[in-house]
């Protein structure tokens, strides 16, 4: 899948802005790849993961406790792979 492609699904389907789709494609695109193939996945089936967390964090788990949008969670869950300490302190911020 090109940015291009991945831009325009993030404008038609979760109501991105042009600029907000451009940067998160890009951010998407640079995930984890176990995390790029399940969102991968989504895409083509519209259906969330299940029992997958990272230490108690699932998408779903994020979506309602944060309020993100899937493709945000999906990058949330790709930090907590790559830079889990910073992740969480990130979340806690959110939550303040």
């Amino acid at each position: 899948m090109t940015q291009e492609k991945l831009s325009s699904i993030l404008t038609e389907k979760f109501f991105y802005s042009k600029y907000s789709a451009a940067e998160t494609a890009a951010d998407l695109m640079g995930m984890e790849p176990s995390v790029w193939e399940k969102f991968a996945q989504y895409l083509l089936d519209n259906q969330l993961p299940q029992n997958w967390d990272i230490n108690g964090y699932s998408l779903q788990m994020l979506i309602a406790r944060y309020g993100f949008k899937p493709p945000a969670a999906f990058l949330v869950m790709s930090g907590l792979c790559t830079d889990y300490d910073n992740t969480v302190e990130l979340l806690k911020m959110a939550v303040m």
